[in-house]
């Protein structure tokens, strides 16, 4: 699987966890990084850090009020944007079953 800046992945059971890759950075500190000059979209995929956001701001609320009660001042542990290496966006994709709908 191929992950870039720019797709956009959606669970239809989890409306709450469908997301955009809106950019990316490279882990300098990795072993397999050579050369900053390659572009992102080049680089190795074990150097790259994709930035993410989540689309459905209704549906994580309600998530999230589901999980901490209606009371709670934040949404936290649950995150409405972050940063991932390609494993742990690959593993949200397959767990929640997700379609890539645009590339």
């Amino acid at each position: 699987m191929q992950l870039e800046i720019g797709q956009v992945w959606i669970s239809e059971s989890s409306p709450h966890e469908n997301f955009k890759i809106y950019d990316g950075i490279v882990d300098t500190c990795v072993d397999a990084f050579e050369d900053e000059s390659v572009p992102f979209n080049d680089q190795p995929e074990s150097t790259k850090i994709f930035f993410w956001e989540r689309l459905d701001r209704q549906s994580f609320l309600k998530f999230v009020e589901e999980k901490k009660g209606e009371n709670s001042d934040s949404t936290y542990p649950y995150a409405w944007c972050g940063e991932s290496k390609k494993a742990s966006l690959v593993s949200k994709i397959k767990k929640h079953n997700m379609k890539l709908i645009n590339a």
